[in-house]
């Protein structure tokens, strides 16, 4: 995942240092709590250092559509936003409780002799791209079966296994998929009776 590998102790704590050193503020965030408030203007960014958060849109109708997920290491900011609409809003929240560095993207712009400050900013434009493709990708599959299986193919090898616990409710995942959730729940069910996975709650297996 980039530069730095979140399955190692070690690389994460040189991430945490690099933030430590440079004197980039970090705040702890809860569960479900919103951090687009923190983030007023293009300039100012957030890294995950640890825990989950998402980025997403409500329509004029309510419904939610998650159009981003970030881990550890990840950029959040207001870039990630559509042009704002009288009938929609847009923000930022947190899965699990998160904690996060707040940076100066101009600031860390002009760090350019140092070496980290330089791969964290190519770390943070290849990591952006990838996820909106990945998403894109996700989403253009035909089939809710299709879109279920390369989510859960791209979360394996994410994780390095074909075992693994989703890093979202069954909830989040049918807005990052723009699915209903009843019709998700019937499809991973009919997964599992087709033997193409074993699913017990949120851990899922790939057959």
């Amino acid at each position: 995942m980039g530069i730095f590998n979140t399955e190692n102790t070690a690389d994460m704590s040189a991430f945490a240092a690099f933030f430590g050193e440079k004197k980039f503020p970090v705040r702890d965030f809860g569960k479900n709590e919103v951090i687009s408030n923190e983030l007023p203007d293009s300039d100012t960014a957030g890294i995950i250092l640890s825990g989950s958060a998402y980025a997403a849109g409500v329509n004029e109708n309510g419904r939610r559509a998650i159009m981003d997920i970030f881990t550890c290491g990840d950029y959040v900011g207001q870039y990630m936003f559509p042009i704002q609409s009288a009938n929609s809003y847009f923000y930022i929240s947190t899965f699990s409780g998160c904690r996060i560095a707040f940076i100066q993207i101009s600031r860390l712009c002009r760090m350019t002799e140092d070496a980290a400050a330089h791969e964290l900013i190519k770390h943070i434009a290849l990591g952006a791209q990838n996820r909106v493709y990945t998403h894109m990708y996700i989403l253009q599959q035909r089939t809710l079966a299709d879109k279920l299986m390369l989510m859960f193919e791209y979360l394996a090898e994410k994780n390095g296994s074909r075992e693994f616990t989703l890093p979202m409710s069954y909830t989040n995942l049918a807005d990052y998929l723009a699915a209903d959730r009843s019709a998700m729940t019937r499809e991973i069910k009919k997964l599992n009776d087709e033997g193409r996975i074993i699913s017990d709650k949120l851990n899922i297996r790939i057959q």
